[in-house]
């Protein structure tokens, strides 16, 4: 780690927003640190933050003034469905 990355994590996270984050490094350990720790609902390695595909869940960060709820991935199915749970006796004695 270098040196001034706790540094840099803090002034990160002290941000009111939560929504997305980039990090640019080479170090692969010390973007995964980053990743790890970035209070951001999405962390994207070496590239800008405003990647996104439909099928990866996107979202804020609890507790942060950017983001509400998912979208994106198992996120969208279950913002538009009702869970229901069905129960099936299958066979001649199903009477």
């Amino acid at each position: 780690m270098h040196l001034r990355d706790d540094q840099i994590l803090a002034s990160a996270n002290a941000s009111g927003l939560g929504l997305s984050s980039a990090v640019f490094t080479r170090d692969i350990e010390r973007a995964f640190w980053f990743a790890e720790r970035l209070q951001t609902g999405q962390v994207t390695i070496n590239d800008t933050s405003n990647y996104w595909e439909l099928h990866l869940p996107f979202g804020g960060w609890a507790g942060k003034a950017s983001g509400r709820g998912r979208v994106g991935g198992r996120y969208i199915f279950e913002s538009m469905t009702q869970v229901r749970s069905v129960a099936i006796t299958v066979g001649t004695d199903a009477r």
